[in-house]
């Protein structure tokens, strides 16, 4: 699903692998929307790096996060993803033997 889309004409686009993390990181930082979030990239060459895109390189504008999120809302591929990590984190937490030793 996070394959990148090949063009034969026009710009090449970004990976979609930073555009995902960057948008887990504007949940984490708990940036407020696109717009700040693409501020941030601008203004912050770590949060940049840390997000997978090149420190030096351009970063994507609100209408290429707009467009993503457009993408990865219509897709059951990441909910199937999301519901599996979810599942991986439960069984950790309620098999985790510390755990079981205090109940």
């Amino acid at each position: 699903m996070l394959d990148a889309i090949e063009y034969k004409r026009g710009p090449k686009g970004y990976d979609p692998l930073p555009l995902l993390y960057a948008l887990v990181a504007m949940q984490l930082e708990k940036i407020q929307n696109i717009v700040k979030l693409v501020d941030r990239l601008k203004s912050d060459p770590v949060f940049r790096y840390n997000c997978g895109f090149n420190v030096l390189g351009s970063v994507p504008s609100t209408s290429t996060f707009s467009r993503f999120l457009n993408l990865i809302s219509k897709s059951e591929a990441l909910e199937e993803d999301f519901k599996q990590l979810i599942l991986i984190k439960v069984s950790k937490v309620f098999f985790h033997p510390r755990l079981n030793e205090i109940w």
